[in-house]
């Protein structure tokens, strides 16, 4: 599947579960979303990371 696929049948999903995500992928996931182009370069997007500790 190339990115243009993915962007065309992406879908979101509210169902969460509690199978911690490694941290090398979950960085990558954050690498990715600040690199990310934003309109006009605004970069109006703040990225939160939220650990076993933040979520109480």
């Amino acid at each position: 599947m190339d990115a243009i696929d993915l962007l065309k049948n992406r879908r979101s999903c509210r169902n969460f579960s509690d199978i911690p995500i490694d941290d090398d992928v979950l960085n990558d996931i954050l690498e990715v979303g600040l690199n990310a182009a934003s309109g006009g370069n605004t970069q109006p997007c703040t990225i939160s990371e939220p650990t076993p500790s933040y979520r109480g």
